[in-house]
């Protein structure tokens, strides 16, 4: 999130950036996938993350890569 990359899980479970006791948390909490977007001014200070956390595993198409991003640059404009 640091480098302005979105982060994009589809299965928590079969993560590699995930632990074994942070898939445990994750799944224990309903997140079986994970999106984060980095909320930024547009002079590029982060300021926010957006984050989705669905309850089974889905691939994240590019219409809803594209609109979480979307709405990260607007939420951005407005801090």
């Amino acid at each position: 999130l640091r480098t302005g990359a979105s982060v994009w899980v589809a299965d928590v479970a079969s993560s590699p950036i995930y632990s074994p006791a942070a898939v445990q948390v994750a799944l224990d909490a309903g997140a079986a996938a994970c999106a984060w977007v980095s909320v930024r001014k547009p002079g590029g200070e982060l300021v926010a993350v957006i984050s989705a956390h669905p309850d089974a595993p889905r691939a994240w198409p590019d219409v809803t890569r594209h609109q979480l991003e979307r709405l990260a640059t607007v939420t951005g404009r407005l801090m």
